[in-house]
């Protein structure tokens, strides 16, 4: 289907200080993305 129209999404992870951490630019993988992104906040953004 090369005339398909996709959503283009990006994430960006915003520490508590309100500096972005992480940007996930082109997210293709919707149903993963999600743990992607906890699991990145989990390592490096809990205190």
């Amino acid at each position: 289907m090369p005339n398909k129209k996709l959503a283009k999404r990006c994430t960006l992870i915003i520490d508590k200080n309100g500096v972005i951490a992480k940007i996930y630019a082109m997210v293709g993988n919707a149903g993963g993305h999600p743990a992607e992104v906890l699991d990145f906040v989990e390592k490096n953004l809990k205190n």
